[in-house]
Protein backbone atom coordinates (compact mmCIF):
# COMPACT_ATOMS: atom_id res chain seq x y z
CA UNK A 1 0.00 0.00 0.00
CA UNK A 2 2.57 2.61 1.17
CA UNK A 3 4.86 1.78 -2.25
CA UNK A 4 1.21 2.57 -4.48
CA UNK A 5 0.96 5.53 -2.83
CA UNK A 6 5.22 6.55 -3.06
CA UNK A 7 4.32 5.21 -6.79
CA UNK A 8 1.27 7.62 -7.29
CA UNK A 9 3.09 10.66 -5.70
CA UNK A 10 5.96 10.06 -7.73
CA UNK A 11 4.13 10.01 -10.80
CA UNK A 12 2.24 13.49 -10.05
CA UNK A 13 5.75 15.62 -8.78
CA UNK A 14 6.98 13.99 -12.35
CA UNK A 15 3.74 14.94 -14.51
CA UNK A 16 3.78 18.63 -12.57
CA UNK A 17 7.81 19.15 -13.36
CA UNK A 18 7.25 17.72 -17.21
CA UNK A 19 3.87 20.02 -17.05
CA UNK A 20 2.00 17.57 -18.94
CA UNK A 21 -0.90 16.58 -17.66
CA UNK A 22 -1.44 12.80 -16.69
CA UNK A 23 -4.42 10.68 -17.15
CA UNK A 24 -7.14 10.05 -14.18
CA UNK A 25 -8.85 6.82 -13.40
CA UNK A 26 -13.00 7.35 -12.57
CA UNK A 27 -15.32 4.76 -12.06
CA UNK A 28 -17.13 5.57 -14.84
CA UNK A 29 -14.77 6.96 -17.62
CA UNK A 30 -12.22 5.03 -19.93
CA UNK A 31 -8.27 5.84 -19.33
CA UNK A 32 -6.79 7.40 -22.80
CA UNK A 33 -3.44 8.46 -23.12
CA UNK A 34 -2.31 12.55 -23.22
CA UNK A 35 -1.41 13.88 -26.90
CA UNK A 36 2.16 14.24 -27.24
CA UNK A 37 2.64 12.15 -24.51
CA UNK A 38 4.46 8.91 -25.17
CA UNK A 39 3.12 5.02 -24.29
CA UNK A 40 4.82 1.90 -24.23
CA UNK A 41 2.93 -1.31 -24.23
CA UNK A 42 3.85 -4.79 -22.56
CA UNK A 43 2.75 -8.43 -22.32
CA UNK A 44 2.10 -10.15 -19.72
CA UNK A 45 0.81 -13.98 -18.85
CA UNK A 46 -0.63 -14.87 -15.04
CA UNK A 47 -3.47 -15.86 -12.78
CA UNK A 48 -6.01 -13.45 -11.55
CA UNK A 49 -6.15 -13.55 -7.75
CA UNK A 50 -9.14 -11.14 -6.86
CA UNK A 51 -11.31 -8.38 -9.03
CA UNK A 52 -12.74 -5.36 -7.74
CA UNK A 53 -14.82 -3.80 -10.28
CA UNK A 54 -16.49 -0.89 -8.20
CA UNK A 55 -12.26 0.37 -8.07
CA UNK A 56 -11.60 -1.20 -11.80
CA UNK A 57 -8.99 -3.39 -10.46
CA UNK A 58 -7.69 -6.36 -11.10
CA UNK A 59 -4.82 -8.53 -9.07
CA UNK A 60 -3.08 -10.91 -10.97
CA UNK A 61 -0.38 -13.29 -9.98
CA UNK A 62 2.15 -12.54 -13.38
CA UNK A 63 5.46 -14.60 -14.56
CA UNK A 64 8.01 -12.45 -15.57
CA UNK A 65 7.41 -9.23 -17.91
CA UNK A 66 10.36 -9.24 -19.61
CA UNK A 67 12.45 -5.92 -20.02
CA UNK A 68 10.13 -4.79 -17.86
CA UNK A 69 9.06 -6.35 -14.29
CA UNK A 70 10.08 -9.30 -12.36
CA UNK A 71 7.41 -11.95 -11.71
CA UNK A 72 5.29 -10.55 -8.77
CA UNK A 73 1.26 -10.39 -7.58
CA UNK A 74 0.08 -7.40 -8.01
CA UNK A 75 -2.99 -5.15 -8.58
CA UNK A 76 -3.31 -3.39 -11.89
CA UNK A 77 -6.31 -0.46 -12.93
CA UNK A 78 -8.17 -1.84 -16.20
CA UNK A 79 -8.99 0.65 -18.87
CA UNK A 80 -12.59 -0.01 -19.79
CA UNK A 81 -14.35 -2.13 -17.10
CA UNK A 82 -16.20 -3.94 -19.39
CA UNK A 83 -12.32 -5.56 -19.43
CA UNK A 84 -12.95 -7.50 -16.46
CA UNK A 85 -16.01 -9.05 -17.38
CA UNK A 86 -16.07 -12.44 -17.04
CA UNK A 87 -13.15 -13.06 -15.23
CA UNK A 88 -12.89 -15.24 -11.82
CA UNK A 89 -10.24 -15.62 -9.37
CA UNK A 90 -8.01 -18.85 -10.69
CA UNK A 91 -8.57 -17.88 -14.40
CA UNK A 92 -5.14 -18.00 -16.42
CA UNK A 93 -5.07 -14.99 -18.81
CA UNK A 94 -3.23 -13.24 -21.24
CA UNK A 95 -3.07 -9.01 -20.92
CA UNK A 96 -0.95 -6.10 -22.19
CA UNK A 97 -0.23 -3.16 -20.31
CA UNK A 98 0.07 0.64 -21.32
CA UNK A 99 2.35 2.74 -19.69
CA UNK A 100 1.73 6.51 -20.29
CA UNK A 101 3.38 9.21 -18.31
CA UNK A 102 3.72 6.82 -15.49
CA UNK A 103 0.64 5.76 -15.28
CA UNK A 104 0.15 1.96 -15.95
CA UNK A 105 -3.36 0.71 -17.21
CA UNK A 106 -4.62 -2.98 -18.43
CA UNK A 107 -5.96 -2.02 -22.20
CA UNK A 108 -6.36 -5.90 -23.29
CA UNK A 109 -7.00 -9.12 -21.62
CA UNK A 110 -7.59 -12.71 -23.03
CA UNK A 111 -7.97 -16.15 -21.27
CA UNK A 112 -6.01 -18.98 -21.90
Amino acid sequence: MKINIIVALLSVMCSVACQRPSPTITNNSTVAPQRGVTSATHRGVGVVEAIDPEKRTIKINHEEIKGYMEAMSMDFHAREATLLNDLKPGDRIEFTLEETAGIVVITNIKKL
